[in-house]
């Protein structure tokens, strides 16, 4: 070939490796928009406090997580004003105007009442406009996929933590607590099997044992997108590194109710995945699951010791029953039997939680604070037998949505990714006997993903990317009418 038809022909290719280069720009940046943002905001912000100094912003940062969820309401409003609202929605809503209602509750601060009835509006907010974030089966996954990434670093992180505690917590982790009890770090560490002194992993927030809620997220997440037959090596191999991480978390961390709801969220994703799967994902889940929980446990046993070994394995020795008996069940009883009676109406708006902890005066005698270690509690506090009834209400049909989704839906795709939605969302409704999860950023997962599903499901129906295998209930799987 002439010097001169060489120049020709790079001259003429030029153009072509230009326009490739511009598509691998859009493929991975084209669709970067508010989702990323949001997930940032939930998940990742929370890691700026332990930069040096930046606890003097603490309450600026804790806040700024429940603040977007309001800040996207006026970016998808024109895109869900014409459609019905998600399932639980109108129930939602009649909660939140029973929190302005017990305003009047002669035992309601108003200060603190009326940021708890925000708090709480900032929650929910997901729940109205996450229709318009996700559209189709592709954003659903997508944000399946942010989710996982996110907590999976987070639960990553909190692994590190744990097996090197000098180096990956920082000094000024939860200088804020300490202040006021010195004893914090104390009554929430043990000893590994290296002599270190291990403080339950917070990963990327800045409490003790938070890691185990993101490993609940990456545990239940990771091994249902793990289970779709069509995925690349690489990101089943990704998705998995995030379970082991999360898994390990929550053994580290201690937080046996978390366990617990872990292992039935593994039972249901396996039952589950028998509704229109293939017979690898069926097999995927049982097999997997077991071996990441056994795993995983020797892993977190030959970081921590007997410390671990001895929290879980109990559970085994006492039952299921009476270990939960004799921990969270305390509070289960002590609410049913004492404080559902004296406080049946609600106990007046802001009395417990956050929001009593930034505006809510130490030293107020008329009306002091009262405490919630589970969900429950702090509902009786907020609305009494109402308040469970409307929000426990909206729970529930979201609920039914998701499972309806999941084994109705014509659309595989999105019947797929709804089982690990309800799966999800099914765990964080069995952690309310274990912590006040919708005083949280659960609370806020849980919502979006309702009103996510909802929006991906009004999409059309696409082909199966893979056969499927149906063995059971497969009369019981007609197309939903989904307007």
């Amino acid at each position: 070939m002439q010097p001169r038809s060489i120049a020709f022909t790079a001259a003429a290719a030029a153009p072509a490796q230009a326009a490739a280069r511009i598509r691998l720009r859009k493929g991975l940046f084209g669709e970067m928009g508010w989702m990323e943002v949001f997930i940032f905001c939930q998940f990742l912000l929370p890691g700026i406090l332990f930069l040096p100094g930046a606890q003097s912003i603490r309450t600026v940062l804790r806040t700024i997580p429940y603040l977007s969820c309001a800040l996207l309401v006026p970016v998808y409003h024109s895109r869900v004003k014409k459609i019905r609202l998600a399932p639980g929605c109108r129930l939602v809503l009649m909660a939140l105007m029973l929190l302005v209602v017990e305003l009047l509750h002669p035992e309601s601060g108003f200060t603190t009442g009326l940021a708890q009835c925000v708090f709480q509006l900032c929650i929910a907010l997901p729940l109205y406009w996450g229709a318009g974030m996700v559209e189709n089966a592709a954003r659903l996954r997508r944000l399946l996929w942010l989710v996982l990434l996110a907590n999976g670093f987070s639960a990553g992180l909190g692994f590190l933590q744990a097996l090197d505690p000098q180096t990956f917590l920082p000094r000024e982790f939860a200088q804020s607590v300490i202040r006021n009890n010195p004893n914090y770090l104390e009554e929430l560490s043990y000893t590994g099997t290296s002599g270190q002194k291990i403080v339950r992993p917070p990963g990327l927030n800045d409490t003790a044992g938070s890691a185990a809620l993101a490993g609940l997220f990456a545990a239940i997440i990771g091994l249902g997108l793990a289970a779709e037959p069509t995925l690349k090596r690489w990101k089943r191999l990704l998705a998995l590194a995030c379970v082991f991480a999360g898994i390990t978390d929550i053994y580290l961390a201690q937080v046996r109710s978390l366990f617990l709801v872990l292992v039935i969220a593994v039972a249901a994703l396996a039952f589950i995945r028998h509704y229109r799967a293939s017979l690898f994902s069926r097999r995927w889940i049982s097999l997997v699951g077991l071996g990441m929980i056994g795993a995983s446990f020797l892993i977190a046993v030959s970081i921590g010791g007997e410390a671990v070994s001895g929290r879980f394995l109990g559970i085994g020795e006492q039952g299921v029953y009476s270990s939960y008996e004799q921990n969270r069940g305390i509070f289960v009883n002590y609410t049913l039997q004492e404080l559902l009676w004296q406080y049946p109406l609600g106990a007046g708006v802001g009395r417990w939680g956050l929001m009593n902890a930034y505006f809510g005066a130490a030293d107020n005698q008329i009306h002091p604070s009262l405490w919630a270690e589970i969900q429950i509690t702090g509902w009786l506090y907020d609305g009494g037998v109402l308040m469970w009834i409307l929000y426990g209400g909206a729970i529930i049909a979201a609920l039914i949505f998701s499972l309806r989704t999941a084994t109705r839906h014509p659309d595989l795709n999105v019947a797929s990714l709804a089982k690990i939605v309800f799966v999800l969302q099914l765990a964080l409704a069995g952690a309310c006997i274990g912590g006040p999860i919708f005083n949280t950023a659960g609370g806020i997962v849980f919502w979006i993903l309702a009103s996510a599903l909802y929006g991906a499901a009004r999409s059309r129906p696409a082909a199966s990317p893979h056969p499927v295998q149906t063995r059971i209930f497969s009369r019981f799987t007609p197309a939903a009418k989904l307007q």
